[in-house]
């Protein structure tokens, strides 16, 4: 008899100090799983979103964020501050220069968002400017990173849809800080 009053022949004694074999497997299988499904539900419960990481993949945001950079991503509303676009949560480069809010080095919030009907991994940029959609955002825009310099010569304006339908999610890194994106 165990200290507990089991048997030691009883299915779940065996199962619980077995030193070697299939049982010792399963066991640590199984451990490894929960650990790995705890760590998944208190990411979870922290971010708000799921995945709450994402990888850096393109050079845009260099030289804060690496490509391969996990990035811990979380809710819009969660963490910003009250001067964030509307219930978005999002802090644009002009707000934060005016506010004096920074993340990854540089004024606003960096977001990650995926484009209205296009699939792929997600894109991770500095929010530069609030945009509505139909608005001609060129002339608020950093010339150095347009490829024209009138809103009839550039791909995405006017705007196509609103900047806040894209459903930019603020982020928060456990790496390194970012830079602007190319637009």
């Amino acid at each position: 008899m165990s200290d507990d009053g089991r048997s030691p022949d009883d299915p779940l004694t065996r199962f619980l100090q077995a030193d070697s074999g299939a049982l010792l497997f399963v066991r640590e299988v199984l451990s490894s799983a929960l650990a790995v499904a705890l760590v998944g539900v208190l990411l979870f419960a922290i971010a708000g979103v799921w995945p709450p990481m994402v990888a850096v993949e393109s050079g845009s945001m260099e030289p804060h964020m690496e490509r391969g950079d996990l990035v811990f991503i979380t809710e819009p509303d969660r963490f910003s501050p009250a001067f964030g676009h509307d219930d978005t949560g999002v802090v644009t480069y002009e707000t934060g220069a005016v506010e004096g809010y920074s993340t990854f080095g540089m004024a606003g919030s960096v977001v990650v968002y995926r484009p209205p009907g296009e699939g792929g991994p997600p894109i991770i940029h500095r929010a530069r400017l609030h945009v509505e959609q139909g608005e001609n955002w060129v002339d608020r825009a950093n010339p150095d990173y347009l490829p024209a310099t009138s809103c009839e010569q550039v791909p995405s304006c006017p705007a196509p849809t609103p900047a806040s339908s894209r459903r930019a999610t603020p982020t928060r890194s456990t790496t390194r800080s970012a830079a602007s994106p190319p637009w």
